[in-house]
């Protein structure tokens, strides 16, 4: 997934419901991931491009628990 700046931000895990969940990004992270709203989406090629720059997406991205992110998959 990139920025609209090029900025690498992650690899997409999956969609799910109205928001993004990104891979874990290493074994240090542990049980969390990071979220983002669907709207943030601006294309889709072979990458998912934002309509923000990487930095901006990182400030305002959910973080979740696997437990938060099982509960959302559930509502």
């Amino acid at each position: 997934m990139l920025g609209s700046d090029a900025g690498m931000i992650g690899r997409v895990d999956r969609a799910e419901g109205s928001r993004v969940l990104l891979q874990p990004t290493s074994q240090l992270s542990g049980a969390h991931r990071h979220a983002f709203p669907i709207a943030w989406v601006a294309r889709a090629d072979d990458h998912v491009h934002l309509d923000r720059t990487a930095a901006l997406a990182r400030d305002e991205w959910e973080l979740l628990t696997d437990a938060g992110a099982a509960a959302g998959a559930a509502g």
